[in-house]
């Protein structure tokens, strides 16, 4: 899998360095129209936003990936502002971020498609793989915070189907 690494998230909206080892990986959905590549080139530059993730996953049959911040740093990506969790341990200082991107239906709602997510999924094993994380410790940004990201994901039979 080739991913791309030229447009960096600025350096206003992630931490250098990390205060935890990696062991949790976090899905989530941009929930916004836009590719992989136009939502880094978004968080490239613009600062302030006080978001970010590790990678975005592009849609459609050529679904590229693109590193947003590098995994050696802390993307502020599954944090809450108020500190209320619903995961007692999954935090950004300890987790590694994937936004995958969507698309929107007539009706509004949000879909991933299939493509997207089977890169995804190929970026997750390669993760998790390389630092030992267990699929239990493969979640959510819901199971994190509540928030209902990735919001076609959130039903418990879509997740796990």
């Amino acid at each position: 899998m080739e991913v791309h690494d030229g447009l960096l998230c600025h350096r206003d909206n992630y931490q250098r360095g990390r205060a935890r080892p990696v062991s949790f990986l976090v899905f989530h959905y941009v929930g916004a129209a836009g590719g992989a590549e136009a939502n880094a080139r978004y968080y490239h530059s613009t600062p302030g936003i006080g978001a970010s993730a590790h990678y975005f996953v592009d849609h459609g049959p050529d679904a590229q990936v693109w590193t947003s911040v590098p995994e050696g740093d802390t993307a502020w990506h599954c944090g809450r502002s108020d500190g209320k969790y619903k995961h007692p341990a999954c935090r950004n200082a300890n987790s590694i971020g994937i936004e995958m991107c969507c698309h929107q239906r007539a009706d509004g709602t949000w879909y991933i498609d299939e493509e997207t997510m089977a890169a995804a999924a190929e970026l997750g094993r390669d993760i998790m793989a390389r630092y030992g994380i267990s699929i239990k410790n493969v979640v959510r940004h819901y199971d994190v915070t509540g928030k209902l990201c990735p919001l076609p994901l959130v039903d418990e039979a879509a997740w796990s189907g």
